[in-house]
């Protein structure tokens, strides 16, 4: 099977310095993707076709803008930016279950709007110190009914799956020359996994430490560093991510009137703490 693609991918940016330490910028760009290559084919599970290609899902398209601020000095640096993306044949990777058969499979889920502001900072108070702290948030929309057989799921103006409306994540690093260090910790806010939102995950956080030693003085001079990792030291059981989406998990009445039947998503199980050593070396 052969399949081309072309589209015109225009871009604008500008940027306006303040000074020496401070930028305003702002761009417009555009992106399109083709449908992941594994939906142009067959798939086939104990001698049956359980999902079959097809040539007819569009590309996706999107126009992004984006306007912020940026300061850059000798102790401090932090930056701030609103984005705005408009979707046009949203294309989802996600895995579908077909009679016991885990295959890859894309989903066209129409349109989507999505806007919000990042922000970051990162602290230097004296050599050897580093702190980091980092923030988004995202409103994610669905901009269209999801066809479904001969009717319509009522998705517009749901929320995407896969977005959590908030994120976190602060830092440290430490290194004195001899001794090194580092903490990270995240905060992943609420994710559907319906394109309805009768089924989410929770919010989440995590926290990794790490410690270790050069040892390049006591040995021959060659960098060589041993490490200790301690990764989600609070070891929270939860789900991670989402692996499969469903159109809805419970059953829902289409635009139609007809019942289209509800699916289970299937998620990521997050891992378990764990503690890792490395020993390196350069030659």
């Amino acid at each position: 099977m052969r399949r081309s693609s072309f589209a015109a991918l225009p871009r604008a940016a500008i940027h306006y310095r303040l000074d020496d330490r401070q930028q305003l910028f702002a761009n417009v760009t555009t992106n399109f993707r083709a449908p992941n290559e594994f939906a142009l084919y067959d798939y086939y599970f104990g001698g049956e076709v359980v999902v079959q290609g097809t040539n007819a899902l569009k590309n996706e398209y999107s126009v992004s803008q984006e306007i912020g601020y940026r300061f850059i000095g000798e102790s401090l640096s932090a930056s701030v930016t609103g984005f705005h993306y408009a979707f046009r044949n949203r294309q989802l990777a996600t895995v579908i279950d077909r009679g016991g058969a885990q295959v890859n499979g894309t989903l066209n889920v129409g349109g989507q709007t999505s806007y919000g502001v990042d922000a970051e900072i990162d602290y230097r108070p004296i050599a050897g110190v580093s702190l980091y702290l980092s923030g988004e948030y995202l409103r994610a929309r669905i901009d269209d009914d999801l066809p479904i057989g001969s009717d319509f799921l009522p998705t517009r103006g749901k929320r995407a799956v896969s977005s959590p409306t908030v994120q976190f994540g602060a830092g440290g690093l430490y290194d004195d020359g001899r001794f090194f260090g580092s903490i990270a910790s995240k905060y992943v806010g609420r994710q559907y996994s319906t394109f309805i939102n009768d089924e989410s995950i929770k919010g989440y956080a995590t926290l990794d430490l790490s410690i270790g030693v050069h040892l390049a003085e006591w040995l021959d001079g060659k960098r060589t560093d041993l490490r200790i990792n301690a990764i989600n030291v609070t070891d929270p059981h939860v789900l991670a991510g989402v692996q499969a989406v469903s159109t809805n998990a419970r059953d829902v009445a289409g635009r139609g009137g007809t019942i289209i039947t509800g699916n289970a998503p299937a998620y990521y199980v997050g891992s378990g703490a764990a503690v890792m050593g490395t020993l390196s070396r350069a030659f």
